[in-house]
């Protein structure tokens, strides 16, 4: 059997709120018990932080009450320790260690002398019960809890038990019982309402807890086959809602109203109320809601064997709860989606699915859903033929039923394990199991566990030589086929007579509403015709003085705008002008101190050229000397050595040319090692010459070399800066 677990609000013993208001009350909390110099006051606190941190960190929830109780167990303190035993017994409840929770409780009755508190704690046993399906346990504690209201209890309050009462009845399949002591409930709510004026706080408030009785009371009737009562009461709830404007109470009722119909098999009305619901959930932004929506939406999908779609609408509700940190909506969407992956033959990828369910599950120990989780994985392997494991994981499913109590899964279980054992041959074990299955099947009305029970045994009865035994319980089999035949063929029926006499109520009522409304038109016709003249003569009135001072600040409007536009463009106008002003002027002297630094450096370069050619006649006068008589030449010496004092500082000036060049060049010389990185000093100082426009014949003048050779340098140097077309060197250098 597959289990779809649907995504459910559970308002139980613990405050919804955020992590935030959470901590903040917690930190509170802890000061006063810090603070708090008396002890029984100190167990009080101690309580209600125990309570306030169960949703965030029940371990030191569990710390706390435990603490709570020792010190009232040593102060003798009765009331504080039934405080601490309930305390504990709501950790229990919600880590779903139901039985547990059950104990605690009790313990705490033991101690507890409140009328009101003995009938809160029975509530909440109530409560437990009906998690474990001991229906008949929870019902007896209901009434208990009842019993014990004091007189002057709110009906609000009165309602509630009743609403518990009824939802144990229906378990029971006492139906007609749950809906007698709704109707109870509800006559309670009337009387209340008809002492409070319309309109009041209390009063809207018990009109939506009367909404959600009578809501309960349709799905009393429809579980008891009365699909045409139980639509009715639905409408009356949702009338009573939408009249109030109830954005709360309201989407709940339209997946009720939801579930009936996916019961019933009429997807197409199903989905259209889980899309009211939805919608509703969308405009609150009630992000956990909306994911509710979308799980119940898939599951009809699902139901229809559309496992593509359903698989998008549980992995959307699946992000939502991942990003709300919800881990057990997490757990249960895994679960959901691991199922789609079954359907389709993944079976791989559901049991992956499956195990990351069964960590969060574990973590939270949460062992219902855990159980549920291990019996998919087991149903899973079986499909693949593994046995071993679908028996490990079917045993460890076992375990966690057990703990649980819960005696609807553990019926299917037992089902499932008898199946395995048969396929196995093993007609001992198989025959153990199925028998568990039908006993439990008949004490509690589980009739669908009971017809593949039967059936299980009856093969085995066959198998063995009993015949006798086999056809009994092959016609146990049939009765049950037929008895689910005739509650699937009853619900269709009533769907059609529903759907019959919805379609006529609606249009008893379309009538309705079209006599009233002619009538009212009647009644009312001259009034709204005096009343249509006056309005529309004020309306003129408006509308003339209204276009008449718009056109009126119109103008004066576009008159300041065109003034402040001219201001605007002439200021822009003089600050572009003074700005290109500026710039020409800073241009104009950039160049006038570029022209006197190359200027500069071009006499400098010049007059260095001189003094080459000085020494070159230098050199030529000394060879002459050689051919001189004494006389002639201790004269020419005596020309040359004056010639050459002269010249004494020619080094000096070559330095001082270099330092100039190389400061004068400095941003030219940077951008050059950029583009020819491999370039040689020579060649560096040849760019700079060539730069300032001085010819080959002046540079090989100034490095005292041969024309020949600074053409050559050109030549390397224009090949190394990649310089082709007409372009010249000279050019190019100049350009960067």
């Amino acid at each position: 059997m597959r289990y779809f677990l649907k995504i459910m609000a559970v308002f139980s013993i613990t405050l919804l709120l955020s992590g935030g208001e959470v901590m903040a009350n917690a930190d509170s909390l802890q000061r006063l018990i810090s603070r708090s110099k008396s002890d029984t006051a100190r167990i009080r606190l101690m309580n209600q932080l125990a309570n306030t941190l169960i949703s965030h960190d029940i371990t030191q929830a569990k710390k706390l009450a435990e603490e709570a109780a020792n010190l009232s167990i040593r102060l003798n303190y009765a009331r504080g320790l039934s405080r601490s035993y309930e305390t504990m017994g709501n950790i229990s409840y919600f880590g779903n260690s139901y039985s547990n929770a059950i104990k605690l409780w009790k313990k705490s009755l033991l101690t507890s002398y409140l009328p009101s508190e003995y009938s809160r704690i029975n509530q909440q046993i109530g409560n437990a019960y009906m998690q474990i399906t001991r229906y008949d346990s929870a019902l007896w504690h209901f009434i208990r809890a009842e019993k014990m209201l004091p007189q002057n209890t709110h009906p609000i309050e009165r309602s509630y038990n009743l609403e518990y009462q009824s939802v144990a009845l229906i378990k029971l399949n006492l139906k007609d019982s749950a809906v007698k002591v709704l109707e109870n409930g509800i006559k309670i709510l009337d009387d209340g309402i008809k002492n409070l004026p319309a309109g009041k706080t209390e009063y809207n408030k018990m009109l939506v807890q009367l909404a959600s009785l009578q809501g309960q009371a349709a799905n009393a009737l429809f579980n008891g086959g009365k699909y045409t009562q139980a639509t009715a009461y639905m409408h009356k709830a949702i009338a009573v809602l939408v009249i109030l404007g109830d954005r709360d109470l309201l989407p709940l009722i339209y997946d009720d109203l939801g579930d009936i119909y996916q019961a019933i098999g009429n997807y197409d009305k199903a989905i259209e109320n889980y899309y009211k619901a939805l919608k509703i959930k969308e405009e609150k932004n009630d992000r956990l809601g909306v994911a509710g929506s979308y799980n119940n939406i898939a599951a009809i999908y699902f139901a229809q064997n559309s496992f593509p779609k359903a698989e998008e609408l549980f992995r959307a509700a699946y992000i939502i709860h991942k990003e709300a940190g919800n881990k057990a909506g997490i757990a249960q969407l895994l679960n959901n989606l691991g199922e789609v992956q079954r359907s389709l033959k993944q079976y791989d990828s559901a049991l992956k699915l499956y195990d990351a369910a069964i960590r969060i599950n574990e973590l939270m120990n949460n062992q219902l859903w855990t159980a549920i989780n291990y019996q998919n994985k087991g149903e899973t392997f079986m499909l693949k033929g593994d046995y071993d494991n679908a028996l490990q994981n079917f045993n460890i499913a076992l375990k966690f039923y057990r703990l649980t109590d819960n005696k609807n899964y553990l019926t299917n279980l037992n089902n499932s394990l008898g199946n395995y054992y048969l396929k196995k041959n093993d007609r001992i074990l198989a025959k153990k199991y199925f028998t568990e299955a039908l006993n439990d099947a008949r004490n509690y009305h589980y009739p669908a566990e009971m017809k593949n029970a039967a059936l299980g045994l009856s093969v085995i009865s066959e198998s063995e030589g009993d015949y006798r035994g086999a056809l009994m319980l092959f016609k146990l089999y049939n009765a049950q086929s037929d008895t689910l035949l005739g509650v699937e063929m009853n619900r269709q029926m009533a769907e059609i007579q529903t759907r019959y006499e919805l379609e006529k109520k609606e249009n008893e009522i379309t009538i309705q509403k079209e006599q009233i409304n002619l009538l009212e038109k009647n009644e009312k016709i001259n009034a709204i015709v005096l009343q249509a003249g006056l309005a529309a003569l004020v309306f003129l009135v408006i509308i003339a003085y209204l276009l008449y001072s718009r056109q009126k600040s119109r103008s004066h409007a576009q008159i300041n705008l065109a003034d402040k536009n001219q201001e605007i463009l002439k200021t822009r106008q003089a600050l572009m002008e003074a700005d290109l002003k500026n710039r020409d002027q800073e241009k104009l002297i950039l160049n006038q101190e570029l022209q006197q630094k190359n200027n500069h450096l071009i006499n400098m370069a010049l007059s260095l050229a001189h003094k080459n050619e000085f020494f070159g006649e230098l050199k030529k006068g000394l060879k002459e000397i050689k051919s001189l008589h004494d006389d002639d030449k201790e004269k020419r010496l005596n020309d040359l050595l004056l010639k050459i004092g002269q010249q004494t500082r020619i080094t000096k000036e070559l330095e001082r040319l270099q330092a100039e060049i190389e400061e004068a060049n400095a941003t030219f010389f940077k951008k050059l090692n950029q583009i020819c990185p491999e370039m040689t000093e020579n060649e560096r100082q040849l760019s700079a010459l060539l730069r300032i426009n001085l010819s080959s014949k002046e540079i090989a003048s100034l490095n005292n070399i041969t024309t020949k050779a600074v053409e050559m340098s050109r030549y390397r140097l224009r090949k190394k800066l990649n310089i082709e077309g007409n372009n010249t060197l000279t050019d190019f250098l100049q350009d960067l």
